[in-house]
C-alpha cells in the first residue's frame, strides 16, 4: 500500500517437498505468525479506520476467500471449480482441470483431438472433501474445501495434501472466525464494512455463531 498499489492479492507459493522456498514445515509457523498480524491490521483498519485497506485485497486472495466463506457460514466440499467450471488446454492440446496442473498426467482429461474423457473429469470433481482420505478427519474441511489439486500433486499425488500447507490454511480459518466474531462484537458499523467490501447482506454473519476458534499464533 505504501507503494502505491491499489489493488492486492498475497498468495503463499505452493512447493513440494524440499523446496527452499515456500510454505514447508519449517516456514509454516512464519506464514502463520504474517497472517495474525495481516488479521490484527485489519481488524484495527475496520474498526478504527475507513476499512480502506480491506478494500484494497482482491476477491482472489486466499484470506479474503477464506473470511467470505466463514461470513456466508456455507460449506464448501469442494475447494475450487477446477475441471468443473474451467479447464486449461496446453499448446499440445491437452486438457487440464485448470492451469496449475497442466502437465501432470494423473490429472490430463483429454486432449482437443479427442475429446474429455468422462472418467478422469468425474475423478477430479468428484473428489469432495468428505471422501478425500487425508481430509475426511480435518474440522476445517468444510470451510477449506480439500487441498489444492495442484499442491495434492506437489506433495505426491492426487488425493494426498502437504501437511505443512494444511497447518496454514487451518490458521487462516481460525484468523477469519475470531475476525468475523470480533467485528460483530464490536458493533454494527465495523461488521457492517466487512460485510460491504465482500458484497454481502450483514444478516448472513449470523450463521457462523456456531464456529469458535482460539487464536493460536502467539495469543
Amino acid at each position: 500500500m505504501e507503494l502505491g498499489f491499489r489493488h492486492i492479492a498475497i498468495k503463499p507459493v505452493r512447493c513440494g517437498p524440499g523446496a527452499a522456498f515456500g510454505v514447508t514445515e519449517e516456514t509454516a509457523p512464519a506464514f502463520c505468525e504474517g497472517y495474525s498480524r495481516l488479521t490484527d491490521l485489519l481488524f484495527a483498519d475496520l474498526t478504527e479506520g475507513t476499512g480502506e485497506a480491506f478494500g484494497r485485497l482482491l476477491g482472489s486472495d486466499p484470506f479474503v476467500t477464506t473470511i467470505r466463506r466463514v461470513a456466508t457460514g456455507r460449506s464448501y466440499p469442494l475447494r475450487c471449480p477446477a475441471g468443473r467450471n474451467m479447464i486449461a488446454v496446453t499448446p499440445d492440446g491437452r486438457i487440464y482441470p485448470c492451469d496449475a496442473t497442466a502437465g501432470y498426467d494423473d490429472v490430463c482429461l483429454g486432449s482437443v483431438a479427442t475429446g474429455i474423457d468422462a472418467a478422469a473429469r468425474n475423478r477430479v470433481i468428484h473428489c469432495y472433501v468428505n471422501v478425500r482420505p487425508a481430509c475426511r478427519a480435518c474440522w476445517a474441511r468444510l470451510i477449506c474445501g480439500g487441498a489444492c489439486h495442484h499442491t495434492a500433486l506437489l506433495a505426491g499425488g492426487f488425493e494426498q495434501v502437504d501437511p505443512a500447507y494444511c497447518t496454514l490454511v487451518r490458521h487462516m480459518i481460525q484468523e477469519a472466525i475470531w475476525l468475523v466474531h470480533a467485528l460483530r462484537e464490536h458493533g454494527t458499523a465495523a461488521y457492517g464494512r466487512l460485510c460491504h467490501t465482500l458484497g454481502l447482506p450483514r444478516e448472513l454473519g449470523e450463521r457462523c455463531d456456531d464456529l469458535h476458534a482460539t487464536r493460536t499464533t502467539g495469543r
